[in-house]
């Protein structure tokens, strides 16, 4: 419901697969207060959620990202629950 730069094949379109989205990970698990309060825990994850949004408004506007039947107001709803299944996904191999 969404693609990079044209609804076409782009190599270029794999570089945010490949190095952004990676990286992004790592860093949001390293950072993690998983020793703090409940309430450091959710904000960390409502500041990567807005963080993601940004990011995602910024490639809308410069053309590297479209919808294609996808909405803003489902990636504000959907990151929370991704970015929260990401550290259940961590916490599973890491037993």
């Amino acid at each position: 419901m969404y693609g990079y730069i044209s609804p076409s094949v782009h190599y270029l379109g794999f570089l945010p697969i490949l190095i952004f989205f990676p990286i992004a990970g790592i860093v949001f698990i390293n950072f993690y207060p998983s020793r703090k309060p409940i309430m450091s825990k959710l904000l960390y994850i409502i500041g990567w959620t807005i963080f993601s949004l940004i990011i995602e408004y910024i490639s809308l506007v410069a053309g590297y990202f479209y919808y294609n039947g996808w909405k803003y107001q489902y990636s504000a709803i959907s990151y929370p629950f991704l970015l929260w299944l990401q550290l259940l996904h961590f916490k599973f191999l890491n037993l």
